[in-house]
């Protein structure tokens, strides 16, 4: 089996747009979360294939908003709540979704890019509701749209002023 390091590095970096009612209108504001210390998913910390999760609250309500999962096949995000992450949905036959990389500063909203969706525990053939896979190694090699690259998880969560956008850096050498 091939080896893989999954290092994954999360911290909102962006502005935030409180959205209200049905109008476009919004205010930006940035909140910056930057943990203790880096989040890591490396294949060195999975006890056998028991697996490890990482739990991930962006707006400080001591309430976790993602959770990082994984083992020494590979790593997936799972929005909890009405939190949501933006993915590019498997082609059919297959399940699920791929985590989408973003280019630093790119504009997200409530309607996704053309191709992509806003993932959560509504989102059709999810065998795990509201996960994505960030990336994963098997017999054959590794593969995920994050694999060998720093870019940045789109996601839309909640707070008590409402829905925010944001993102969240992740780092998977």
């Amino acid at each position: 089996m091939r080896s893989c390091l999954h290092r994954l590095v999360a911290a909102l970096a962006g502005p935030c747009l409180a959205l209200g009612g049905d109008t476009a209108v919004a205010q930006g504001t940035i909140r910056y979360v930057q943990p203790f210390e880096p989040i890591y998913a490396t294949q060195g910390r999975f006890i056998d294939n028991f697996g490890l999760r990482l739990p991930l609250d962006l707006n400080g309500d001591m309430v976790t908003d993602y959770e990082f999962t994984g083992n020494i096949f590979g790593v997936s995000v799972q929005a909890q709540g009405s939190n949501r992450q933006l993915a590019f949905l498997a082609i059919p036959p297959d399940l699920g979704s791929y985590l989408y990389p973003l280019a630093l500063g790119e504009t997200i909203g409530a309607t996704p890019p053309l191709s992509l969706a806003w993932v959560d525990s509504q989102t059709p053939r999810h065998p795990i509701p509201a996960q994505s896979a960030v990336s994963g190694c098997v017999d054959t090699g590794c593969g995920g749209l994050f694999l060998g690259i720093t870019a940045y998880m789109g996601v839309q969560f909640a707070a008590q002023d409402g829905m925010h956008y944001g993102w969240v850096r992740i780092d998977a050498p």
